[in-house]
């Protein structure tokens, strides 16, 4: 029998009481959990289906086996301020869906685990500031990811999102000067720093989005950024 840690990213319906958990699991990546009746705990502790709830398992998995087959499960860490409130719940929410489809395709583990343990606790501290936190989460998560913006060229006036670095001539993979300026704003400021009002806010996220599709192959836009928008409207 084994016991891991891992942040809840979504869980599975199998059969008509059990579900599979899929985890972020810091030595392995996307790792996923099959519970027998799993299903009653959410009547019990809706807090085991927050998302990015970190949860402990104990296990067993046979040889050649992708699902593991869980024991019991129990909350190993939750930051409560994140989910009583609809604003931060919703980075989280953001942040789940980006996490999954880099999970399924990178072997980022240990650091970025690391990293998300940071974030969470950061975003929970906040009682006000948090908006662009998404934003934040993005540019670290790049330069994990082995694509982060070079900013040796940083006085330069237009961003190459296909090269990933500031250029001085415009072509059709730059940003225009005014979004190359915002992006700016966020690479020389702390980490957390809100920096960015509701018009601005959106034309980065759509920047840092077209930036991704150039660099993470099968990118897809996460269906959550609809009510990030709205809620830091």
């Amino acid at each position: 029998m084994n016991t891991q840690k891992g942040y809840l990213l979504k869980t599975t319906p199998y059969g008509d009481t059990s579900l599979i958990f899929h985890c972020f699991v810091r030595s392995q990546g996307l790792k996923s959990y099959l519970l027998k009746g799993a299903r009653k705990l959410k009547k019990q502790n809706a807090g085991y289906f927050y998302p990015l709830v970190e949860l402990e398992f104990e296990y067993y998995q046979k040889k050649n086996q992708d699902l593991a087959l869980c024991k019991s499960v129990q909350i190993a860490g939750i930051h409560r301020q994140i989910y009583t409130s609809p604003q931060k719940s919703s980075v989280v929410m953001f942040v789940c869906e980006i996490l999954i489809q880099f999970l399924r395709k990178e072997n980022l583990e240990e650091e970025l685990y690391d990293f998300i343990d940071f974030f969470l606790l950061d975003l929970a501290q906040k009682e006000s500031g948090f908006s662009d936190h998404h934003l934040y989460f993005l540019l670290q998560l790049a330069e994990l990811a082995g694509f982060g913006i070079n900013q040796d060229q940083i006085d330069s006036p237009y961003f190459d999102t296909q090269q990933g670095l500031f250029v001085l001539q415009k072509s059709t993979f730059t940003l225009e000067e005014n979004t190359s300026n915002l992006l700016k704003k966020i690479l020389l400021n702390p980490f957390g720093t809100p920096i960015y009002n509701k018009v601005e806010r959106n034309l980065i996220l759509e920047a840092f989005f077209g930036y991704f599709t150039h660099h993470f192959n099968g990118f897809k836009e996460p269906v959550s950024w609809i009510v990030l928008k709205q809620i830091f409207s």
